[in-house]
């Protein structure tokens, strides 16, 4: 009788839930291979002879036929990560025939929505239904999806990231355990790897070291013996691991071109920083656009004298157009009045819809960020990843205008940002979604009137470049021209007629 009661008193486990997805995660996977698809039939059509995109892959060819280490191998303008990557499938293209090019989209993608996959099962941990619509808001980004079409180093790049946010919340809920050091380490390597694949990827890796060391730092050391000796091992160890990825980088630089640094050895800073004082921002054009460099020239750099050599020193000299030029660079990253990384259509149809998606993107996200951090503050379920979580984000979000700011902007430059913006506006709806209509005036206006801003200052930017200016013009007089030829065409065929 007391065995049966015993029995009767034993809980059982629960059984674990395989985290499936739902309809709703599966409609947003199918809409992002769809659209990945679209997008490389896309570029088959107007396919890129030049430019980034084709360097990689010339790269990538040097490096399977003669050696990471060599000097035909070598690249004093880009890193080693993203060509390694894509020599993997030009060794497949040789023995299967199966294009190399249409191989790393597919791995592309399947690294994107593994890595989402992965980011959607933590955030599950804290909040079930904020972790499914995290994972739609990222398979609906389009902003991002369409560079998985691309052999260029944002795709990956950005794959990285989300791991890298897996790999965080990882880190904070194990941090007590032995399991910390791994979390820790495979976060260093993705870190270190991000370097690699992109350089401007620096801040990924600042931020990744800064998060870890706020976890060792704020985090109070318990009874257990050595456990401060534990946590300097384990953060020895992690910077070991951001650094290992930068050495066949460092090897290459020393050997061949005689520099000693773990990125490229071309001195691309002040470079950029030059370019940069001149244009606002430049994106890839193909036929029938007349440049492959659209550029959007900057007027507040009009008569003013630049030293080529301390470029930074003109920002000091002119703080008022220094000031205009910074906030223009940094609105240029969230502007993406493209889609496409190469162009054929400088006014397309899609523009007007796009740049209010886009905004109200944004203003949703900025909104999404305040509530986090009011949200922080405040005892409660998950409140201590929130806590924790939030510098790691301030120092992301700092970190792309800091390495950005003063450059040359590129529409993908800004992509980090956007990458960011589609959760945290996903999670400003739903809670906006829930409040009363009498609340919701202030923030909807709010966001209303930045968007018209900002939909006033893209077409201002856009402005600025002539070739743009042109095209536009070009295809205001030709709407105006065609009711004129098809009125003559009409009277014409009456005449003969009559």
């Amino acid at each position: 009788m007391l065995k049966k009661e015993v029995q009767a008193q034993t809980v059982v486990a629960p059984r674990r839930i395989v985290p499936r997805l739902h309809d709703l995660e599966w409609l947003a996977v199918a809409f992002a291979l769809l659209l990945v698809h679209a997008a490389f039939f896309r570029k088959l059509i107007y396919s890129a002879s030049c430019c980034d995109a084709v360097n990689y892959q010339e790269l990538a060819k040097r490096i399977l036929d003669n050696g990471l280490f060599s000097a035909t191998g070598f690249s004093n303008l880009r890193t080693y990560g993203y060509p390694l990557f894509l020599s993997a499938f030009r060794l497949v293209e040789r023995f299967t025939s199966i294009p190399a090019a249409w191989l790393a989209v597919e791995f592309q993608l399947c690294i994107y929505l593994l890595a989402v996959w992965l980011l959607r099962n933590e955030i599950r941990r804290i909040s079930w239904r904020f972790g499914q619509w995290l994972f739609v808001a990222l398979c609906l980004n389009v902003f991002v999806l369409i560079y998985a079409a691309e052999t260029l180093t944002e795709s990956l790049s950005l794959s990285i990231i989300v791991l890298l946010g897996s790999c965080w919340l990882w880190s904070v809920r194990i941090f007590r355990s032995r399991r910390w050091m791994l979390a820790a380490m495979t976060g260093g390597l993705l870190a270190g790897l991000a370097v690699m694949i992109r350089p401007a990827n620096l801040y990924v890796a600042a931020a990744w070291v800064s998060g870890q060391a706020i976890l060792v730092f704020s985090r109070r050391i318990g009874p257990r013996p050595g456990e401060a000796m534990r946590r300097a091992a384990v953060f020895a160890w992690m910077l070991i691991a951001v650094a290992a990825p930068c050495g066949p980088q460092f090897y290459n630089n020393v050997v061949f071109a005689k520099v000693v640094t773990p990125l490229v050895a071309l001195d691309l800073g002040t470079l950029q920083i030059n370019v940069g004082i001149t244009t606002l921002k430049a994106i890839g054009g193909l036929p029938p656009v007349p440049a492959m460099s659209v550029r959007y020239i900057n007027p507040f750099a009009n008569g003013t004298r630049i030293d080529p050599d301390h470029p930074l020193r003109w920002y000091r000299e002119n703080p008022t157009a220094g000031f205009k030029t910074l906030l223009l660079h940094a609105f240029a990253l969230l502007d993406q009045d493209f889609i496409f990384p190469y162009v054929v259509d400088l006014s397309p149809f899609y523009r007007l819809p796009l740049a209010v998606v886009n905004h109200v993107g944004i203003g949703l996200s900025a909104c999404a960020l305040c509530l986090w951090i009011r949200t922080a503050r405040r005892p409660g379920r998950g409140s201590p990843i929130l806590r924790s979580s939030m510098p790691l984000i301030i120092l992301y979000i700092l970190g792309v205008f800091a390495i950005h700011g003063a450059k040359q902007v590129e529409p993908r430059f800004g992509l980090p940002l956007i990458l960011l913006a589609a959760p945290l506006a996903m999670t400003a709806i739903r809670h906006y979604h829930r409040l009363p209509a009498r609340r919701l005036v202030l923030p909807g206006a709010t966001i209303a009137v930045y968007t018209v801003i900002a939909i006033a200052a893209s077409d201002w930017l856009r402005s600025q470049s002539p070739v743009i200016s042109n095209w536009e013009h070009a295809a205001r007089n030709a709407a105006l021209l065609e009711p004129t030829r098809h009125g003559n065409a009409t009277d014409c065929k009456s005449a003969l007629c009559s």
